[in-house]
């Protein structure tokens, strides 16, 4: 595969397309070309290094730099007006149809105001590059459990507003999740991190309430979705919340709130918000 690129990239500089990168040495070739199979093969950095020789540090600051959707449609872009451009290519016609491969999704019903599901495509491909700019920043990553099934369940009672006195939407988020897709995204990442022998770890919310948890008093105070601020401490919720998850045990059940432990990741380099005490 690293051959066929090269070989095409004699032919039409494709490589050039990565806005930053001068095609002059094969060193630099052999990184960016790496990299791109990586990503594409999902191989993660960590097997491609190993199979091309490349240090792994190396793949991934290529991958942040170049690989990102600008210089990857314009590389395809490249790709595909040389392909149009042989004289082959004719016997299939004016080149205004494709017969590539594809993958049918069915919907509810046929309307003229369907649109491109974003859950497919472009969707994935910035989940990829999410993804690789998380695991640059570290490869022990903490999640909360979440039934997104749940959150796309219409209200079924009718309700009046208290306030406007009209009836309340039975509004979900249904479509805002179809299009963001995090299930999905939560997949993809899992299967980057055991590549690396690494896993994503997922908190048990049963147990372990980040949102609602006070570590100064090791009491749990419920909070309704409108607050979005710790009373009394002054900490934004979603803030403290990561900071408690970062804090979390290997049981992945409770937090472990011994203020000496904090104040050694201070020492150590750690940035504690000021409101913590520490």
């Amino acid at each position: 595969m690293p051959e066929i690129l090269y070989e095409v990239n004699k032919w039409i500089n494709f490589l050039e397309d990565f806005r930053g990168f001068h095609n002059d040495k094969l060193e630099k070739q052999k990184v960016l070309v790496a990299s791109l199979l990586a990503d594409g093969h999902n191989l993660g950095f960590a097997k491609m290094s190993i199979a091309s020789g490349v240090d792994e540090f190396a793949l991934r600051r290529a991958s942040e730099f170049y690989l990102n959707y600008d210089n990857l449609s314009k590389a395809q872009q490249t790709l595909v007006n040389y392909h149009h451009s042989l004289c082959i290519v004719k016997n299939w016609g004016s080149g205004q149809s494709s017969s590539s491969d594809g993958m049918r999704v069915p919907i509810n019903s046929k309307t003229i105001y369907a649109d491109y599901n974003a859950h497919y495509g472009i969707r994935k491909q910035d989940h990829y590059v999410l993804i690789n700019k998380l695991l640059n920043l570290g490869d022990k990553l903490y999640v909360e459990t979440m039934s997104y099934k749940r959150l796309q369940i219409r209200a079924k009672n009718t309700t009046i507003n208290e306030k406007t006195g009209r009836i309340s939407k039975k509004k979900c988020f249904g479509k805002s999740l179809a299009n963001k897709a995090p299930s999905m995204f939560l997949i993809m990442l899992d299967n980057k991190l055991k590549y690396n022998g690494e896993k994503l770890y997922k908190i048990d919310t049963t147990k372990c309430k980040a949102s609602q948890y006070n570590h100064f008093l090791d009491e749990y105070n419920k909070k309704e979705l409108k607050d979005r601020w710790n009373k009394g401490m002054y900490i934004q919720r979603d803030c403290y919340s990561a900071f408690l998850i970062m804090n979390v045990n290997d049981d992945l059940k409770s937090i472990n709130r011994e203020i000496s432990r904090l104040k050694k990741l201070k020492l150590n380099g750690y940035k504690l918000i000021s409101s913590m005490g520490i």
